[in-house]
């Protein structure tokens, strides 16, 4: 049977599989056959009788199997000047006790019978042929490779490697094994795709070749690579290279501005360096020669870049530029002179303040010296830019900072300096601003037993308090609430997040309303779950139904009832509220098509009011029609038959949406060719809402256009639509059912590559709001301009409302009235004891002789001057955008540039904005325009009308109204 020898053959091991006849005879086996073979410049293959000479060094191994053949193994080796010498003896022993021994220097040699001669031949012949391999010029372990396959072996491993953008690039992969491998690359985990036009291309050797290195928002090329060596014995991975995108931007954050310092004192040579990666280093030229501060205690760079000099010396004057350099290259500043002189005083500086969004505050900076010191003023917000259009400096050098904005929020520094010196103060600003909603909870469609998660999160300062309510349950749910049902926590990041277990039937259509509230106002934003629409199917249609008829007695009469529905309705017939039952009366009788007949009618049994009801598991739907009967000879009565169905019109198209906003639907449908016995007079509207409606319901009748616009939709629903056509004869088969439709989700075309629309929308402003002026009091006029239109379908114009907030007034409320009447109790109460407080109209205002009380700005929160009574400051106006909006959809095709909204709430504050869409694709909004709707007209004029002289410089007017 075949046995396994295993040769030590150039430092590793290779199998051979020999085949060694059995000696049945137990003779004595001698080895006829010894080849030796001699690799590297003297080779010599062959096959030698004799018993092999003695070597250096001699290792037999003897193996037995049964009692018969063995076989030994002599691996010969000697090392002399890089000659490698292996021999192979085969040997066969005579019996299974005998044993071989292994001498230093001779090798065992055995008999072998003719026989088993021709057998032993051709094994070695294919040793023979083995080792020729070794002679086309493969080593030792090349001829393992050839028995056995290798798997593969990264050779080279891609390098970490910090590029320039924009320059080429190559990462190195070389792998070894048989069959050759393949080589893949990945990035950052994932296949890296080199397709056609790619600026990555995968060479013939396996290395990664960058045409350029890319970097942007949309691309870049920057992450972790590494290549895979594959073929159909295995797969090896390289280790992992970090590719950094080296760049270095133009611009310094921050240059040396010219400097003055007294002698002695410390100067500050500023220096924000561009960015750039790798992090550039950043030294300093004086008088065009580079600084060396190796070991320069007195001169330093500090905070990354800025060049401090202490001790400033005459010598130290002179031109300074801050120089920064990477691998991408060298920017240098512009040049700043420093000057050394002395210091003013400071007089009067900025102080810590408190204000609203909107307001305006001044940071006073009067400073002292000789000769007058310059100011400038310096800020931490927004990186240390100054809002250009919104600062002034005024005349005794303070800083007031209009329409304050959240990013205003930080230190504000005035520094003065003239010849002699500088000196600086600091004030803070803290902002407070109302809550905006950074994550609004989303309409979701669940199915019954789910879990239920809607997340809110509201911006502002100070930090609003977020909870959660269910519409028309007064209970609040803050974080950390729980009940069986439903879970109120916060995720690390802020987020309020409710969670609604199990989610059964009845929860359909609930509303969810969060809320975010603060010192300075309050926002909330809904949500509507409902249930999957596959499972919550409208119900049965009733496509034909009764209708009013009156009759002859003793004649016959056929109802129909002809339904639609999935699964099949079922058909009930009731007369007068009470169940039809066929099976008592032979004269009625029930169709599997669910119409009614009645023959032979009777007056008192068969007269009322007919309803079929069509029901299934999704619900019920039925359909009304009056039966009168009397005496066929009576000439007072109009007896009248029901039409026949080829006398109604055809069945309109399938409604289908044309337009949708956040509360309306506009539907559109074709017209049927066939009108009927009479010409039409309209069309039907149904709408069916699960838990809105009671079954299928007519919104609309007589509607004489093929479009219909329906309102006061709630989100979140799915509202489903059916149309019929009406002539004189009655109404149409329905319509196909449309698709469940949702508010607040607009169409998208999956058809169309919108890229290049989606570029051209997005890329830069496309539209301009010029102005919003008022018409009246419910009306206002938009007007705006187009900068690129090419991608232009239309727009979306919004109209937010600006809710008042403050105590005492409301949206459409005056607030300066407001504001006056919150005082005038308190007011009257100290001026005027007898005064009545409980007088409901009454109103008051405070005039002053050097400045208004109340300076309104448009668009803005009011400031209150310093002299008005803290309770008029407590009750000003405080605005805040609301959580609806109204939306108008303008076509661009006729070149529309204005248009007038209706509708609007009087004396009402709007902030309006306008947002270019091509297709499901919405581009960058406008700017936004604040305006205010007029007041009304007044009922009557005001009485009661009282003054109060309050110094010489103020009168306190009271009246009533």
């Amino acid at each position: 049977m075949p046995m396994f020898k295993q040769h030590l053959v150039g430092g590793f091991k290779f199998r051979n599989n020999l085949h060694v006849a059995e000696n049945k005879n137990n003779d004595k086996i001698e080895a006829k056959s010894i080849m030796t073979i001699t690799n590297r410049k003297t080779r010599t293959y062959g096959i030698n009788p004799t018993s092999s000479r003695n070597t250096s060094e001699t290792t037999t191994t003897t193996y037995r199997q049964n009692a018969s053949a063995a076989v030994a193994t002599t691996a010969t080796c000697k090392n002399s000047s890089l000659r490698s010498v292996k021999t192979t003896t085969v040997l066969a022993s005579k019996s299974e006790k005998e044993t071989t021994k292994a001498m230093p220097t001779t090798t065992i040699a055995t008999k072998m019978s003719t026989k088993h001669f021709s057998l032993m031949s051709m094994q070695l012949a294919i040793v023979l042929l083995v080792f020729l391999l070794a002679d086309s010029g493969l080593n030792g372990l090349r001829i393992v490779t050839a028995l056995k396959a290798q798997n593969p072996r990264i050779v080279e491993n891609p390098m970490d490697m910090v590029v320039p953008k924009n320059d080429p690039f190559t990462f190195n992969c070389k792998a070894e094994g048989s069959p050759t491998p393949s080589i893949q690359w990945f990035k950052d985990g994932y296949e890296l795709k080199t397709d056609s036009g790619s600026h990555r291309i995968v060479m013939p050797t396996g290395d990664l070749f960058f045409l350029k290195v890319i970097h942007s928002r949309r691309e870049s090329d920057a992450g972790t690579y590494w290549c895979q060596a594959k073929n159909e014995f295995g797969v090896a991975r390289s280790r992992n290279a970090t590719l950094q995108v080296a760049f270095l931007r133009d611009e310094f954050r921050l240059e040396p501005q010219n400097t003055r310092v007294a002698q002695g004192e410390v100067a500050l040579m500023e220096c924000g360096p561009p960015r750039g990666s790798p992090e550039p280093q950043v030294s300093w030229r004086k008088n065009g020669q580079t600084l060396n501060l190796v070991g320069n205690k007195r001169i330093r760079i500090v905070d990354g870049g800025n060049l401090a000099i202490q001790d400033v010396r005459q010598s130290d004057d002179g031109r300074y530029q801050c120089v920064v350099k990477n691998v991408v290259g060298t920017r240098e500043s512009s040049t700043a002179f420093l000057k050394v002189h002395t210091r003013p005083f400071l007089i009067r500086g900025p102080q810590n303040q408190t204000a609203v969004v909107g307001t305006s505050v001044i940071f006073q900076c009067r400073i002292g010296g000789d000769p007058l010191p310059d100011v400038l003023w310096r800020r931490t917000a927004s990186g240390g830019n100054m809002p250009l259009r919104r600062v002034t400096v005024l005349e005794d050098r303070s800083l007031k900072l209009d329409d304050i904005t959240l990013e205003d929020m930080g230190e504000y520094t005035c520094e003065a300096d003239n010849a002699v010196g500088s000196i600086t103060a600091t004030g803070t600003l803290i902002v407070h601003a109302p809550p905006k909603f950074s994550i609004r909870p989303k309409n979701q469609l669940v199915e019954v037993g789910d879990e239920v998660i809607f997340e809110c999160q509201a911006t502002g300062y100070p930090k609003p308090t977020v909870y959660w309510s269910l519409e028309g349950n007064s209970s609040l749910l803050f974080p950390g609430y729980k009940d069986g049902r439903m879970e109120v926590t916060v995720t690390p990041e802020g987020r309020s997040v409710l969670s609604i277990f199990r989610f059964a039937r009845e929860d359909s259509g609930k509303v969810i309303v969060c809320n975010g509230l603060n010192a300075v106002g309050s926002v909330s934003s809904r949500t509507v779950v409902t249930v999957d629409t596959q499972f919550e199917l409208p119900p049965p249609i009733i496509e034909q139904g009764p209708v009013n008829q009156t009759l002859p007695l003793k004649s016959f009469v056929t109802l129909p009832c002809r339904t639609l529905g999935s699964p099949i309705p079922q058909v009930q017939w009731y007369l007068n509220g009470i169940p039809v039952d066929v099976n008592e009366h032979e004269r009625r009788n029930l169709s599997d098509a669910g119409s009614l007949t009645v023959v032979d009618l009777v007056k008192n049994e068969d007269e009322g009011l007919y309803t079929c009801v069509a029901s299934n598991r999704n619900g019920k739907s039925s359909w009304s029609g009056y039966l009168r009967l009397d005496s066929p000879t009576n000439p007072n009565i109009k007896f009248f038959r029901a039409p026949e169905l080829s006398t109604y019109p055809g069945p309109p198209g399938k409604p289908q949406v044309v337009d949708k906003t956040e509360d309306s639907i506009s539907l559109s449908w074709t017209r049927s060719n066939k009108v009927g016995a009479s010409s039409l007079v309209g069309y039907v509207v149904e709408m069916f809402a699960k838990n809105e409606t009671d079954g299928w319901t007519q919104v609309a009748t007589r509607v004489q256009n093929t479009t219909y616009t329906q309102v006061a939709l709630l989100p979140g629903i799915n509202y489903f639509f059916l149309i019929r056509a009406e002539n004189s004869h009655g109404l149409s088969l329905p319509s196909p059912m449309s698709e469940p439709i949702a508010v607040g989700t607009k169409y998208f075309n999956s058809g169309l590559d919108l890229s290049e629309a989606r570029a051209s929308l997005l890329s830069g402003d496309v539209i301009e709001l010029i102005n919003a002026s008022v018409v009246d009091s419910t009306s206002m006029k938009l007007s705006w301009q187009i900068i690129n239109g090419k991608y232009v379908e239309g727009f979306y114009i919004y109209a937010r409302q600006l809710l008042d907030t403050s105590t005492g007034s409301s949206p459409n409320t005056n607030p300066l009235v407001a504001a006056a009447r919150s005082s005038s109790s308190s007011s009257s109460s100290r001026s005027s004891p007898s005064s009545s407080p409980s007088a409901s109209g009454s109103s008051s205002a405070l005039i002053s002789a050097s400045k208004p009380n109340i300076a309104r700005r448009d668009g803005t929160a009011y400031v209150v001057a310093s002299s008005t009574p803290s309770t008029v400051i407590q009750s000003a106006a405080a605005y805040i955008g609301s959580t609806t909006y109204r939306m108008l959809t303008i076509l661009n095709g006729g070149g529309a540039s204005s248009c007038t909204m209706t509708g609007l709430l009087q004396y009402t504050l709007y902030e309006f904005f306008i947002v270019p869409f091509y297709k499901s694709v919405e581009g960058k909004p406008s700017n936004s325009r604040v305006a205010r709707t007029l007041e009304d007209v007044p009922n009557e004029a005001p009485f009661g009308m009282e003054a109060i002289l309050l110094n010489s410089s103020a009168v306190f007017l009271k009246w009533k109204q």
